[in-house]
C-alpha cells in the first residue's frame, strides 16, 4: 500500500473512531441531561444529600418523583422533609433494595433518577 492510500485508510479509521465515541458520548450526555432537565424543572440542579428537616425545592423533586412511582399514598409535594417524606423515602428505599435510612444520598438519587421523566423507576424493582 502506497502512502497515499494508508493515510486514506487511516482517515476513515479515525473518522469512525471519533463517530463512536461521539455517539456513545451523546447517549450519556442525553440521559444525564433528561434526568438534570426533570429535577430542574422543580428548581433542583443538583442532587444534595437531603434528609428531615432539609427543605427546597430539591425536596420537591424527590417528592414529586416518589409520587410517580404510584407504589404509595401520594404525599404532599410542599419542599419540607417532614416526617411523611421520611417515611416514604424510607418504604422507596426498601423497596428499592436500598439501605431504609430514609436520607437521599447518591444512590436513592440515582435510583429515583434511573428512569425517564414520564416514566419513574418501578420502587418494587428499582428498574
Amino acid at each position: 500500500m502506497n502512502q497515499k492510500g494508508f493515510a486514506a485508510h487511516l482517515a476513515v479509521v479515525v473518522v469512525a473512531v471519533v463517530a463512536i465515541v461521539g455517539a456513545i458520548g451523546f447517549y450519556v450526555y442525553r440521559k444525564n441531561n433528561t434526568n438534570a432537565y426533570y429535577i430542574s424543572e422543580y428548581g433542583c440542579h443538583s442532587t444534595p444529600t437531603l434528609s428531615q428537616g432539609s427543605s427546597g425545592p430539591c425536596v420537591t423533586a424527590v417528592q414529586n418523583r416518589i409520587n410517580q412511582t404510584s407504589c404509595f399514598a401520594q404525599m404532599s409535594t410542599d419542599g419540607k422533609f417532614g416526617p411523611t417524606t421520611k417515611q416514604r423515602v424510607i418504604d422507596y428505599q426498601r423497596k428499592a433494595g436500598l439501605k431504609a435510612d430514609g436520607i437521599v444520598g447518591n444512590n436513592t438519587w440515582g435510583n429515583l433518577l434511573q428512569g425517564s421523566p414520564g416514566n419513574p423507576v418501578n420502587c418494587r424493582t428499582g428498574k
